[in-house]
C-alpha cells in the first residue's frame, strides 16, 4: 500500500507544474503530522500516526455569473496506528453491557475462546478525497473573515485499510489473528463469507478493505476573526455522508460488504470576544473569548466502517461544549504565539448498538473537563498538548478517568 501511495504522489508532483502555469499561481503542498502516539515499546514512545499531503485549487469559476470562485480540493492521506477492538461479541455485535457475567462466561465456554477481546493490532490506511465547493451570498457581518455567508461542498472519499499484527508483541504477548503456530485463531478460524464478523466488518477476509462514500456539506460563516484563533460570531455546518454497498463497497475483500451506511451531522458554535489588547506594532498582546457549541449526529446502516463508528457504538449523539480561550502575546513574529483553553464537554448517546445482528438499546452519558496548551511558531509549526478528566463514564466503564495526547503539525508551501 505504501508503494502505491508513493507512486501516486510522485506522479502527481511531476504533473503539478504543468497545471501551475495554466492557473498562474504556486503549487501548495501541506503536510500535517496529526498526532504523536504513545507506543512505549516502539519508536521510543513518540511516533507520528498520520501524514496528509494536500494539493488544492481555489481559482476555478464553473459558474460564469457567480460572484465567488469555485473550488476544487484534492487530499491524499496516509495514516497508521495501534488499535484495539473489544467490548462486543464478535459474531453478533451484542455489547457486553447487555450481558451478565454469567452469559459472557457461558458464551466463551461454548465457543472455546474469548469472543469479547482481540488484543491489539496495527492499522494502516491510505485515503484519497476530492471535493468541489461553491461559495455564495455576501456576508452581512462587518469585517468578516470570509466575504461570503454560505459555502456548499460536494465530494467523494476512497479509503483503503490494512490491519496486521502488532509491531511489537511485548513480553509474553501473542498475535491477535493467528496462534503461535501461524494458524487462524478464534473468530478468524470460524468466520467466512457466509459467516462474516458482524461487529468488526473491517476485519473480514484478509483484513484489507476498500471503503468509498459521498458527502455534501453546507457551511455557515456569520463571524469575524478578531485575531488569528480569536473569532466573534457564529459558525456552523450541516453534513450528509453516504457510503452504500453499490459504491464498490463489496469488492475488496470480494464477497464481503465493507460499507453500507449514512450519517447526518449538524454543528453550531457561538463565540464572544471578552477582551483584546494590542502591542504598539499592532501585534496581539492579550485577548480572550468565550465559546459554546452543540453537535448532533445520527449514524445508521447495516455495515458501518471503523472510521465512521459512533462513540459508545450508539447511533444518536448530542454534545454540548463550553470553553474559555486565552491568547498570549505574539513574539518574534505576528504568527508566533501561545494560547490556552479550558472547558467542559457533555455527551449523550442513545439508540440501538450499530453493527449488530439484533437490537441492543443503550443510553450513555459522558462528561469531561478539558485543558489545551498550544504553541505556534511562524504559522507553519504547531505544538499542542491536551488532557481531560472524565468525571462520568456511562456505558464505557473501562474508560480511564484521565486521558491525554500530544499533537505536532507543520505546513510547507512550494
Amino acid at each position: 500500500m505504501r508503494k502505491i501511495l508513493a507512486i501516486v504522489f510522485i506522479v502527481f508532483m511531476l504533473l503539478s507544474p504543468l497545471y501551475a502555469d495554466d492557473y498562474k499561481e504556486g503549487i501548495t503542498l501541506r503536510t500535517d503530522i496529526d498526532n504523536v502516539s504513545f507506543m512505549s515499546d516502539f519508536g521510543f514512545g513518540l511516533f507520528p500516526v498520520a501524514t496528509t499531503f494536500q494539493f488544492y485549487r481555489s481559482d476555478l469559476s464553473l459558474f460564469e455569473n457567480a460572484k465567488y470562485k469555485s473550488k476544487i480540493y484534492y487530499h491524499m492521506t496516509y495514516g497508521f496506528s495501534n488499535s484495539s477492538d473489544s467490548g462486543r461479541e464478535w459474531d453478533t455485535g451484542r455489547p457486553t453491557w447487555d450481558m451478565t457475567k454469567y452469559e459472557q462466561n457461558l458464551i466463551n465456554s461454548e465457543a472455546g475462546y474469548n469472543k469479547f477481546s482481540t488484543g491489539q493490532y496495527f492499522r494502516q490506511y491510505g485515503q484519497l478525497q476530492l471535493w468541489f465547493g461553491q461559495p455564495f451570498i455576501d456576508n452581512p457581518i462587518e469585517s468578516p473573515e470570509k466575504p461570503y455567508l454560505f459555502e456548499f461542498r460536494l465530494g467523494i472519499v476512497s479509503r483503503y485499510t490494512v490491519a496486521t499484527e502488532r509491531l511489537s508483541l511485548g513480553a509474553g504477548g501473542s498475535p491477535t489473528f493467528v496462534d503461535l503456530d501461524g494458524n487462524p485463531k478464534g473468530i478468524f478460524a470460524n468466520s467466512g463469507v457466509d459467516n462474516p464478523i458482524v461487529a468488526w466488518p473491517w476485519l473480514n477476509g484478509d483484513r484489507k478493505t476498500l471503503n468509498n462514500y459521498l458527502f455534501a456539506t453546507l457551511y455557515f460563516y456569520p463571524f469575524r476573526e478578531v485575531k488569528e484563533s480569536v473569532q466573534d460570531g457564529l459558525y456552523g455546518y450541516l453534513t450528509f455522508e453516504y457510503g452504500p454497498e453499490w459504491l464498490l463497497n463489496n469488492k475488496f475483500p470480494s464477497g464481503y460488504t465493507t460499507s453500507d451506511f449514512s450519517r447526518l451531522t449538524f454543528y453550531l458554535e457561538e463565540k464572544l470576544v471578552l477582551f483584546e489588547e494590542l502591542q504598539e506594532n499592532r501585534w496581539n498582546w492579550f485577548s480572550g473569548y468565550f465559546g459554546h457549541s452543540n453537535t448532533f449526529r445520527y449514524t445508521t446502516g447495516d455495515v458501518i466502517p471503523w472510521f465512521m463508528i459512533p462513540s459508545s457504538n450508539l447511533p444518536y449523539q448530542l454534545t454540548d461544549r463550553i470553553w474559555f480561550h486565552v491568547m498570549g502575546p505574539s513574539f518574534i513574529s505576528a504568527d508566533s504565539y501561545t494560547y490556552a483553553e479550558i472547558g467542559m464537554t457533555n455527551n449523550l448517546y442513545w439508540g440501538d448498538s450499530v453493527n449488530a445482528s439484533g437490537k441492543y438499546e443503550g443510553l450513555s452519558y459522558t462528561g469531561s473537563f478539558n485543558l489545551t496548551l498550544h504553541l505556534r511558531l511562524f504559522g507553519f509549526l504547531r505544538f499542542q498538548y491536551t488532557c481531560a478528566y472524565n468525571f462520568a463514564r456511562g456505558l464505557s466503564t473501562s474508560y480511564p478517568a484521565w486521558s491525554q495526547g500530544a499533537e505536532i503539525r507543520f505546513y510547507i508551501s512550494v
